[in-house]
């Protein structure tokens, strides 16, 4: 057993350890993404969508071949409750070799990529965007082994300085530049700093050792991540792509400006969720009771969350885009409705994922993403070309519906929760969100008819504090009068299990 920490595999608090972890989470997410708004509201107006859909073409690129060399070794190393160091610097090698290999592909092939994209001009972007996964290829494998041992408070310090340092040098460079290289900039500087601050937070340095029985072994569980991680990214980015092919480099700056705000909340918490839970399930997946009472809780509060987050993102933050961004994003009202149900849907269904992570059994996930990224690959052609770009949107909606009955189904068999259980965690949430945005909608319509900017901002903040006001309320009445729906009183017991955490022992709110 290496010796990194006896916390590493240990169930003892894991409920006070898991909710100080979520909380760090939060912190750290909640921050990386006020800076990631500034970012795009910043340059947003500096820029134009042409120099956001050069980078996109990149990142596009960069996921694409990160998706399809995926190990799964680092979800292995936490799903595993025995580690040895031969396991960690053989994950550390064959990451280093990934990473080198993207580079190396990005480099060559840019021409070809930028030719199907049809914009020359991609290929010094993705040239760069090739040094960069080098640099980060060298990342420490400590980062890993902090999410094993759930010290999100390490991970918090990682992420804040280096998506600020990225926020900063891309803001200068826009100043005095204004064109892609801004963005380009922004993200060297901030992978510089990841891969420094990797090693100051955990220094934990590999072995010159590679072991072929122990990556095998990691890749006996890695593999489904790997086709898991395929569906994914066709599910996830196939309409980004399928935006630039069709119509042109800006939309496709404009589509992904759209997603970046829509998506915000919803594939925050997904990414939260997973983060938090699934090395938390890992060390309950033998019990099968406590396993089932936290997934139903994790249920509950990811409703309670995710729904009216996507209903305010539908009625009121899609309007204001184009008053905060500029005229040049106008198109991004059109597009956010789709995403942001669209994200409503993947975010719920990725609640089943550390379940089924945990139980060691990755290739169910790999089965509701297969069905989504089948139903997303079907829709999207059809609707973009018959309702332009925002059909896209609407297509990537509609798909992913296609993975729900999937997902239940193995929700219900490998959490043993009934039915009207995962009925009742969900729908009194999905009907309260709907009646909110119902409710602000015909407001929000009069009040952007008015062009005074501070009123029609005004009268969006009043709208949306009242529906939230109206929305708490109803939750609290089907609280009292639907059995077994608690989701307010099962986030509140969290947040004072948190509270206590400092005081003692604590009672196991969540685990």
């Amino acid at each position: 057993m290496t010796s990194i920490g006896h916390e590493l595999t240990s169930v003892q608090n894991l409920g006070s350890r898991t909710i100080r972890g979520t909380f760090w989470l939060v912190l750290g997410k909640g921050y990386q993404q006020t800076l990631l708004l500034l970012k795009a509201i910043i340059l947003g107006r500096l820029l134009g969508p042409e120099e956001f859909g050069l980078v996109g073409i990149a990142l596009l690129t960069v996921q694409f071949l990160a998706t399809f060399t995926h190990t799964g070794f680092a979800s292995a190393l936490i799903q595993q409750p025995d580690l040895d160091d031969r396991d960690i610097s053989t994950a550390w090698w064959v990451l280093l070799g990934r990473g080198t290999f993207i580079a190396l592909v990005l480099f060559l092939l840019s021409p070809w990529i930028a030719a199907l994209f049809k914009e020359p001009k991609a290929i010094p972007v993705l040239r760069a965007f090739g040094g960069i996964q080098f640099l980060l290829a060298f990342a420490s494998i400590g980062l890993v082994l902090l999410s094993k041992s759930l010290e999100f408070n390490k991970l918090f310090k990682y992420e804040a300085w280096s998506s600020t340092v990225e926020l900063v040098v891309a803001v200068i460079i826009a100043l005095w530049y204004r064109n892609v290289w801004a963005l380009v900039g922004g993200i060297l500087a901030g992978t510089l700093v990841r891969v420094v601050l990797s090693y100051v937070i955990y220094p934990y340095f590999p072995r010159f050792t590679f072991d072929m029985r122990s990556a095998i072994n990691l890749f006996k569980f890695g593999q489904w991540l790997l086709f898991g991680a395929i569906m994914f990214y066709i599910f996830s980015r196939a309409a980004d792509a399928m935006s630039g092919i069709m119509f042109g480099v800006a939309a496709l700056g404009i589509y992904q400006m759209a997603s970046r705000f829509a998506l915000l909340p919803t594939s925050q918490i997904g990414e939260l969720s997973f983060n938090a839970i699934f090395p938390a399930y890992s060390l309950i997946q033998n019990d099968a009771e406590k396993l089932q009472q936290t997934f139903l809780k994790v249920l509950q509060i990811s409703s309670l969350v995710i729904f009216p987050l996507t209903a305010l993102m539908i009625v009121v933050v899609g309007p204001i885009l184009p008053l905060v961004l500029g005229a040049k994003w106008a198109e991004v009202v059109n597009l956010v409705p789709g995403v942001a149900l669209g994200g409503m849907i993947q975010a719920m269904v990725r609640t089943g994922a550390p379940l089924f992570m945990a139980q060691g059994k990755p290739r169910l996930l790999f089965a509701v993403d297969l069905v989504s990224a089948l139903g997303v690959l079907i829709c999207i052609y059809p609707f973009s070309k018959y309702f332009g770009l925002a059909g896209l949107a609407w297509g990537y909606a509609a798909g992913l519906t296609l993975g729900v009955p999937l997902w239940w189904r193995l929700v219900q068999s490998q959490s043993g929760l009934s039915a009207r259980e995962i009925m009742v965690a969900i729908f009194p949430t999905l009907l309260a969100s709907a009646l909110l945005a119902t409710i602000i909608e015909i407001p929000v319509k009069m009040f952007l008819s008015d062009h005074i900017l501070w009123f029609f901002l005004s009268g969006l903040a009043i709208l949306s504090i009242i529906g939230v006001i109206l929305f708490l309320i109803l939750i609290i009445l089907m609280e009292r009068f639907v059995p077994g729906y608690k989701p307010i009183n099962s986030t509140l017991a969290l947040i004072k299990n948190y509270l206590n955490t400092s005081k003692g022992p604590v009672t196991e709110a969540f685990c």
